[in-house]
């Protein structure tokens, strides 16, 4: 068996160290080892610099703000008739083209009411044209009348002459001034009573325009049922079930928001900026958008910088 085995080993490229095997035991000599150790760890505690050449590049200064994203392009489509909700044709969820029927109403009682104003307004053209007859009638007798009232006074006055001659008697002056009052009184009435009938032919007319424009709102409401979308994207929210009845709005309630779709080929992120960086920002800079849940980020131009948060 040997009696000793010689072992050099360098450490850190400084020194080196003799281990003496004797029956089995190790002794080692170690000059300076403990200053070496200690060398050694400054060294690997030191901070690594690396050196680049020098050039010339752009300096970015980054601003990060939270915001929250929506759709560029979003509708809300709710019912401009209250009824009840007979087909809704697609899911959430689901790609709708623009102009794709998504609601249907039930249309029976808006039916009935198109039907009844129809009714109406044939009624109220009758009364019209019965109205203009009378009217046309009446002028024609008017016309008679003046006529009438003419003769009366040329026969008064025919007769006033022959008095101042002594042709005739007072008495039969007097029956033509009578007959010519009589007349003239006749024709003040029918022109009184022709006013009258204008009148109600332009009240007839009016009610043909009401129900004309009841008739005409009675047709759209009926095409209300039937509600389209404007836009192409996803249903993003449904809010109703078929055979739920939903409301038109008013000044008090917004009414019955049955579904809502948004584009999202183009979205929008609103962040909150402070007050010391809202200065630092101009549209048409370039952003990168994070968002949680997903890894990669999405890039964008800055579009505009509101007045007011």
């Amino acid at each position: 068996m040997r009696k000793f085995i010689q072992v050099i080993k360098w450490i850190g490229g400084i020194g080196l160290v003799l281990a003496l095997v004797c029956g089995g035991s190790a002794v080692f000599i170690f000059p300076k080892m403990k200053e070496l150790i200690q060398q050694q760890a400054r060294l690997n505690q030191a901070p690594q610099v690396e050196v680049e050449q020098a050039a010339a590049g752009e300096l970015v200064r980054t601003i990060s703000a939270p915001g929250s994203v929506r759709p560029n392009r979003e509708v809300k489509l709710s019912a401009r008739v209250a009824a009840k909700i007979e087909e809704l044709p697609y899911e959430e969820g689901e790609y709708v083209e623009a102009g794709s029927l998504v609601v249907r109403l039930d249309a029976s009682d808006l039916r009935a009411a198109l039907e009844a104003a129809s009714a109406r307004k044939l009624a109220d053209e009758a009364g019209l044209k019965a109205a203009e007859s009378t009217l046309i009638s009446e002028t024609r007798s008017l016309e008679g009348q003046r006529s009438a009232l003419r003769n009366a006074v040329l026969d008064w006055e025919r007769n006033q002459g022959l008095f101042e001659t002594g042709d005739v008697s007072q008495s039969v002056l007097d029956d033509a001034r009578t007959a010519m009052e009589q007349a003239q009184a006749a024709y003040d009435a029918r022109e009184q009573s022709l006013e009258s009938l204008r009148a109600n032919v332009e009240a007839a007319r009016a009610r043909v325009a009401v129900a004309e424009a009841e008739v005409e709102q009675a047709r759209e409401n009926l095409r209300y049922t039937e509600i389209t979308t404007p836009i192409a994207g996803f249903i993003t929210a449904l809010n109703a079930e078929e055979g739920e009845l939903v409301v038109t709005g008013t000044m008090n309630n917004a009414g019955t928001v049955i579904m809502t779709i948004a584009d999202l080929s183009e979205m929008i992120v609103e962040a909150r900026l402070s007050e010391v960086d809202v200065t630092r920002v101009q549209p048409g800079q370039t952003v990168q958008v994070h968002i949680n849940g997903y890894d990669d980020e999405f890039a964008g131009t800055l579009k505009r910088v509101g007045l007011q948060s």
